[in-house]
């Protein structure tokens, strides 16, 4: 067979294929071999600087915006309940309160008895009002521990261990003055020192705590007021 034969048999170079057209049709402009190859670079390098395993170590996850509060984690409840303990703590303060209540109230009722005679009137009246006082205090603690889930505790033998019987015979209003001043003032710094306790955990108890304080004040004033005549 000769040349002039084979060259016959040589096939034509095809057409090009057409482009798609519709909903398939690429309508971005045709691109030249260079321009291919860079956007092959580039999306490698993009692989690359999102952590595909490059040398510069693994990839990291996204920084997420910091949603916590300052000063706190962002699931803290400022007004959480007091724990089991700092109850129990309370209950006991508020219990002892209570006991130098139902002291006062055995004192002044004493101290009232003792100041007969007409000369006496305005120093029977005085302790007597502090008495009904000092009992009204011992009933608004006992319901408030009872608020509380606990329980009052009117325990005598503990309340006379306090030291609260005294012999009074031939003691002199003075003196019953003066006893029941230092009392008061006992009682005055007690509220002042159980406030912390009850500061943004109790404001119930806080409260009632802070009207029994200015009674007390009012009480201290009123016996001072009669040593001074």
């Amino acid at each position: 067979m000769g040349s002039s034969s084979l060259a016959k048999t040589n096939p034509e170079p095809l057409p090009p294929p057409p482009r798609p057209q519709g909903m398939f049709a690429n309508n971005a402009p045709a691109r030249s071999p260079g321009q291919r190859a860079r956007g092959r670079d580039g999306r490698a390098q993009g692989a690359r600087d999102a952590g595909a395993g490059g040398m510069d170590g693994p990839a990291r996850a996204p920084q997420l915006p910091d949603t916590q509060p300052p000063g706190g984690s962002a699931m803290a409840d400022p007004h959480s309940q007091p724990t089991d303990a700092d109850l129990g703590l309370r209950l006991t303060l508020l219990n002892a309160a209570l006991a130098s209540k139902v002291v006062n109230v055995r004192r002044y009722t004493r101290h009232a008895l003792l100041a007969q005679g007409a000369c006496h009137d305005t120093m029977k009246a005085v302790f007597g009002l502090h008495a009904r006082d000092e009992q009204d205090h011992a009933l608004r603690l006992a319901d408030r521990i009872q608020q509380l889930g606990g329980r009052p505790d009117f325990n005598v033998g503990g309340l006379m261990s306090r030291g609260d019987i005294h012999d009074e015979d031939g003691r002199t209003l003075v003196e019953l003055l003066r006893e029941n001043l230092a009392a008061e003032r006992v009682a005055i710094e007690t509220y002042r020192d159980l406030l912390p306790s009850f500061a943004g955990k109790d404001p119930v108890t806080r409260r009632l705590l802070e009207e029994l304080l200015a009674e007390e004040e009012a009480h201290a004033s009123a016996l001072l007021a009669l040593l001074e005549r």
